[in-house]
């Protein structure tokens, strides 16, 4: 449970920090992406703990998105097996349908490759 925690702390912090310092963001999601990993191949996890992981994989999938089809198709198959060995789940399967329809749209796609072309860096003056 603290591994998992700990995942989804370091994906929560790249996820703002995709915004403030890109370079930092790249950081934390590839700290987020090796537990995340490690915490998928583990065959102890409860069924609870396994949702939540395939979940942040696929987050992480998509924070890693650039609009191109070798970045694009992996996130799409990580919501998809979610949805797959969890066809029940009450936690992840509205956000996991939308999240596999909206990588599917040519907006999303064209979204994620402007975004990824963004390079914001930390400065003094973002600092309140």
């Amino acid at each position: 449970m603290a591994r998992i925690r700990q995942a989804e702390l370091s994906l929560d912090q790249a996820v703002g920090q995709l915004f403030t310092d890109r370079e930092k963001s790249v950081e934390s999601l590839d700290k987020a992406a090796r537990t995340f990993e490690n915490l998928a191949d583990r065959k102890d996890l409860n069924s609870d703990l396994r949702e939540r992981v395939l979940a942040g994989v696929a987050r992480v999938l998509e924070c890693r998105c650039d609009g191109t089809d070798k970045t694009v198709k992996p996130a799409i198959e990580a919501w998809e097996k979610l949805l797959k060995e969890y066809p029940d789940s009450k936690k992840f399967n509205d956000i996991a349908e939308s999240r596999v329809k909206a990588l599917k749209s040519e907006n999303s796609k064209a979204f994620y490759a402007w975004f990824q072309t963004q390079n914001p860096k930390a400065s003094d003056d973002l600092l309140l």
